[in-house]
């Protein structure tokens, strides 16, 4: 049995979402020889569809969609079967006006060109799945294993100033503005970090962010090491997002400790719930200022850290046994 994993998608998440898929299949099914095809490019080369041809594997897990696939699902071996990683959830598709595309990849799916279509949120898989018998559910999860390479000691913030991140590639669905609203009554206390490169779009939220709140610094865009190294000075992190189908940046915060304010919208709200760390409305400012107030006057922070370290290790069991319960059906 072999699996081949490949994207055309350089979006950190897919890469991410792949490469952990690759390394469960290696830890749990030894027997499986597994391979990956990321491309420096967007453009196709003709050794994968050689590849594919001469030495087909069994299953070929795809991440996201691009318009290349179309030449590899047109030149795979008939032995092979495909499986593809949809990683946006439908409010994702909505704002980031990818319908065009999922719509391709739904009618692929029916045709039964597309084995797997596979979904990683459940509420999307339960109703879309009553449509389409090829649908599959596979949670992202994060696989912490190098995370402890970059751990340091932890540096207390004075009791009387705090540092807080929101870390991410800024789009509209991220509700970046908004979170910088529920901070504002607190910047005095609260030095807020970003990390936006020198895009067109990132430059509209920097100048945001010092024109309306001021006490921030923008690191730019941090290579992996900076950045694991950095979210763990904070004192806590926000993702109050308009639609997440995980989140990496809330997962490796909490595996070093850090709490995290989120959106109901996250699979892991049900998880930091009892935390009193999620916003159930993303819209509503002062709602995700009530909670910046409640993490800043916590009384135990350290029973906080210890609390959002186990809420992440919980999710990560749940979901890789979800998750290798569907490899296994897909090899048998």
């Amino acid at each position: 049995m072999k699996i081949m994993f490949s994207t055309f998608e350089f979006w950190p998440g897919v890469l991410t979402c792949l490469n952990n898929l690759k390394s469960l299949v290696n830890e749990e099914f030894p027997d499986i020889q597994t391979s990956t095809y990321f491309p420096n490019t967007n453009r196709m080369s003709f050794q994968i569809i050689k590849d594919l041809r001469q030495n087909p594997p069994d299953i070929l897990f795809l991440g996201g969609w691009d318009d290349n696939i179309r030449n590899i699902l047109h030149n795979k071996s008939s032995k092979t079967k495909v499986a593809l990683m949809w990683c946006s959830p439908m409010t994702q598709i909505d704002l980031s006006d990818e319908s065009v595309r999922f719509q391709e990849v739904w009618r692929l799916s029916k045709e039964g060109k597309i084995n797997w279509l596979v979904l990683p949120l459940a509420s999307d898989f339960y109703t879309l799945s009553t449509s389409n018998a090829n649908l599959k559910y596979m949670p992202i999860y994060m696989d912490s294993a190098d995370l402890e390479k970059y751990k340091v000691q932890n540096v207390e913030s004075p009791s009387d100033s705090y540092n807080a991140d929101i870390f991410c590639a800024p789009c509209p669905r991220k509700n970046i503005l908004n979170q910088i609203c529920g901070l504002i009554p607190h910047k005095e206390k609260i030095h807020l970090h970003l990390n936006y490169g020198p895009s067109q779009q990132n430059s509209q939220y920097i100048n945001f962010t010092k024109e309306i709140y001021g006490n921030f610094t923008n690191h730019g865009w941090m290579d992996r090491s900076a950045y694991l190294k950095k979210i763990q000075e904070m004192s806590f992190g926000m993702q109050v997002s308009l639609s997440e189908s995980f989140n990496y940046v809330a997962a490796e915060h909490m595996h070093y400790g850090v709490p995290m304010i989120i959106s109901q919208m996250s699979p892991l709200a049900k998880y930091l719930k009892p935390l009193d760390l999620v916003v159930d409305n993303p819209q509503d400012s002062s709602s995700i200022e009530n909670l910046v107030k409640k993490i800043i006057n916590h009384e135990d922070r350290q029973s906080l850290k210890h609390s959002v370290k186990d809420v992440i290790d919980k999710y990560n069991l749940d979901s890789k046994e979800i998750v290798l319960e569907s490899i296994s059906e897909m090899i048998a």
